[in-house]
């Protein structure tokens, strides 16, 4: 049988995984019946808007921290997405199902490109079909050979597609994509996947340097880029063929200003309207009421959740070990003084991004426990505890957590010694030298079905494969990758989780990441959603 897009996806997506991670509408079910995640505080959904609502002001500034360098919808950053969230229309919407910034899900609404989407009955072929009389901001009609194109142009340059087979156009607003294997994850990406004028971008003289850079990009998002000057600022101006109406707000200029301290200042004294990740000392003190109705914000659901990794091929092969680590860690002391409430204290397995996350905040199996750590570490052979390095790119909050750690696993008789590196240098630490490092600290995300992550990425930086357990776990998401049922999905990922805690135990969670944005009190009718803006509907009072 065909399979309707449901979608019910949690908000993120890694921005590099297009085409490789993410979830199906089989799995998507599953999500609704996870324990739900509540964030700390609501504003992400747009506020209904009067329909005869006038705008007093018709330029909103936004402030974003650098310049995006272009935008190339894959491999880039989240100052791009936020940028291309304002010209262009992803096949996919993001929605707030809960309404006070938690889960989310990607879906059909007026606000994405997609009519419909339905798998072929063997899952082999996605079938898609785009909404008729969508305009580009030239005036021109979107057609499914520009979504093709899309894929096949701008989104090829970026990735390998390794699942697509080939796309083929079966109408002007229809199209196939065949995929080369079973891959229901595929449909994640359609979330952040753009469509730009094919036509546009043969004009240029030199495409691959000018259409994502400049004005020459031509989409067809409620705003067009009118200018960008280089490290300083972007204009757009209101898309008049923007087939959900011409928005209130005719002009946003995004400035691009590093200094978050001065970014808040410009907010205060009206140089700029919204503000992305301010300090996060900003964001409390707004919405403890430090600025009244002048100053608001939203904080949403974010991607990444902060994990310490295990490496199974050390001391840390032996599940006692590893639960007496754990067991020697209090969880609320580290989060409140390495990221002093920003984000969540995290009790998921992984990101609660993913379909079907399970939140064991309620009943945590880990509660601290230091006499019971140093029994296991004895009965592990390690009566006077040992010493463990750990490796992590030098994010400031995670050294923080890391300081902490230290001195709660000193009590239970574990010496960590911390060492930061750089990017580059961290990564092939992960991977090719095991006999330097006995656990990592870092940040993973990613939505949808989590079974190519955890039997790929994670099996290779964790290096488990040779532990008790380890191939279960590999066996386990190879075969969730590859599922079709949601009733299966959300059961046979529903029991691994519980089981995770006590028969596996190769990472532990720190911390849930969140999207926090401080806005001009006057501002109504806006939104942001990950890395979505909608100022569609936006007026000022």
């Amino acid at each position: 049988m065909k399979k309707g897009l449901v979608l019910l996806l949690l908000v993120a997506l890694l921005l590099n995984s297009v085409f490789a991670g993410g979830s199906s509408e089989s799995q998507v079910a599953a999500s609704g019946k996870a324990e739900p995640i509540s964030y700390i505080t609501p504003g992400t959904v747009a506020e209904s808007v009067p329909a005869n609502a006038k705008t007093s002001k018709d330029t909103l500034v936004l402030r974003l921290a650098a310049d995006p360098g272009s935008l190339s919808p894959i491999g880039t950053n989240s100052y791009t997405l936020e940028t291309l969230s304002l010209i262009s229309m992803p096949l996919l919407w993001p929605v707030d199902k809960i309404g006070n910034g938690g889960s989310l899900s990607w879906e059909i609404t007026d606000k994405a490109l997609l009519e419909s989407a339905t798998w072929s009955d063997d899952n082999l072929t996605l079938h898609l079909a785009i909404k008729k009389g969508v305009k580009f901001s030239d005036g021109s009609e979107v057609k499914a050979e520009d979504v093709k194109f899309s894929f096949e142009v701008i989104y090829a340059k970026y990735t390998d597609a390794p699942f697509i087979k080939d796309i083929v156009v079966t109408g002007d607003y229809t199209l196939d994509i065949n995929l080369k294997s079973i891959n229901l994850s595929f449909l994640t990406g359609l979330g952040l996947h753009y469509t730009f004028s094919k036509k546009a971008y043969e004009a240029c003289k030199d495409p691959e340097a000018e259409f994502l850079t400049s004005n020459k990009l031509v989409s067809c998002g409620p705003y067009r880029l009118v200018d960008w000057v280089s490290g300083d600022h972007i204009n757009l101006s209101a898309n008049p063929y923007y087939v959900n109406g011409e928005p209130r707000i005719k002009n946003i200029v995004i400035r691009f200003i590093s200094e978050k301290s001065v970014a808040t200042m410009e907010l205060e004294t009206g140089g700029v309207d919204v503000v992305e990740e301010p300090l996060w000392d900003d964001f409390k003190n707004t919405m403890n009421g430090g600025y009244g109705k002048d100053i608001l914000g939203w904080q949403c659901g974010g991607l990444y959740l902060t994990t310490v990794g295990f490496n199974a091929t050390s001391m840390f092969k032996d599940y006692n070990v590893r639960k007496a680590f754990c067991l020697a860690l209090d969880k609320k002391v580290i989060f409140d003084g390495a990221w002093d409430g920003y984000g969540l204290n995290a009790y998921t397995i992984l990101a609660t991004s993913y379909d079907g996350i399970k939140s064991y905040e309620d009943n945590w199996p880990l509660k601290r426990d230091v006499e019971q750590a140093k029994k296991l570490l004895a009965e592990a052979g390690y009566p006077n505890g040992f010493t463990c390095r750990v490796i992590y790119n030098g994010d400031s909050n995670q050294g923080l957590a890391l300081q902490i750690m230290k001195n709660q696993l000193a009590e239970a008789g574990i010496n960590l010694v911390i060492n930061a590196f750089d990017a580059a240098t961290y990564k092939s630490m992960m991977e090719n030298e095991t006999d330097t490092w006995e656990l990592w600290v870092r940040k993973w995300g990613q939505t949808g079905n989590p079974g190519v992550l955890v039997s790929g990425t994670y099996s290779k930086i964790m290096h488990f494969k040779d532990a008790k357990g380890g191939q279960e776990v590999i066996d386990f998401f190879s075969k969730l990758a590859a599922s079709t049922s949601t009733e299966s999905y959300n059961k046979d990922f529903g029991d691994f989780q519980d089981r995770f805690w006590s028969d596996y135990l190769f990472w532990y969670p720190l911390q849930m990441q969140s999207y926090t944005t401080l806005y001009n009190g006057h501002l109504h009718g806006a939104s942001r959603i990950y890395v979505f803006f909608d100022f569609d509907n936006a007026y000022f009072d």
